[in-house]
């Protein structure tokens, strides 16, 4: 009986798992997958984010994976065309990415410096505010790309990562509905 608390943990481990990894791939994001997506994928990827979510909260993770996981969340969220609840999950993205980065004395905001989980949940946030209709958004959006094309340009250990932030927002822009205005 000693053993239930960690049996109970892995299962909960390897359930976590899972549900990121099924979430992930059902991501319309993904440059090798062209695949198209309908409504229940979304919906299924976002059960599997939730849960995901709560598993990592749960297992205290900590501050990346609890970013993914909102990153996951809100992806489906945006296949769904729930912009709101996008942004939202965005947002709890990029606030655990900013976590994160205080822990290691790491920059905050977008930039050629700054790590892939803040790049990329501002890259997504400010894509769903845009495709919500804000129009300034857009301008932020173009910065976390920029943020991406300067990594790739460096060489260096985050051009792999900087490649797939970039794929990723523009696959998203390619196939996720939304209003686009850009003025």
């Amino acid at each position: 009986l000693d053993d239930e608390p960690e049996q109970s943990r892995l299962r909960l481990e390897g359930a976590n798992i899972l549900s990121y990894n099924l979430s992930a791939d059902l991501a319309p994001c993904w440059a090798e997958d062209d695949e198209p997506r309908e409504k229940h994928h979304f919906e299924e990827g976002l059960r599997c984010a939730t849960d995901c979510l709560r598993w990592r909260e749960k297992l205290e993770k900590g501050a990346v994976a609890i970013s993914m996981a909102s990153w996951a969340e809100g992806v489906h969220y945006a296949g769904l065309g729930n912009w709101k609840l996008a942004c939202k999950s965005f947002q709890s993205a990029l606030d655990a990415a900013i976590d994160d980065a205080k822990e290691h004395g790491s920059p905050e905001s977008v930039g050629p410096e700054s790590s892939f989980s803040i790049n990329i949940a501002s890259g997504w946030l400010e894509f769903a505010r845009w495709r919500s209709g804000d129009s300034s958004s857009y301008d932020r959006f173009l910065e976390a790309m920029g943020a991406f094309s300067k990594q790739i340009d460096r060489d260096d250990e985050s051009r792999d990562q900087a490649l797939v932030g970039v794929q990723q927002l523009q696959i998203a822009a390619q196939r996720l509905p939304g209003q686009e205005t850009t003025n």
